[in-house]
């Protein structure tokens, strides 16, 4: 018998997690994420922008401190 069941791209199918804690009696954090993969690929870009930004922001304010004492 065919299976008559709509299929999902797997680029669109969601993935999920979540987490509960407690902390002593009155303090509870908890947080849910929901995201597909190309949801993934793009926090990676993002993440992977921020990473390679840093050193270079680094390196300019060496040289503006650098260029005030020197």
């Amino acid at each position: 018998m065919p299976d008559h069941a709509p299929r999902q791209s797997i680029m669109s199918a969601r993935q999920s997690t979540g987490f509960r804690m407690k902390i002593g009696k009155s303090v509870r954090i908890g947080a849910r994420v929901d995201v597909t993969p190309v949801g993934l690929l793009a926090i990676g870009a993002l993440v992977s922008a921020i990473l390679l930004s840093v050193p270079p922001i680094i390196r300019a304010a060496a040289e503006v401190k650098s260029a005030r004492h020197g």
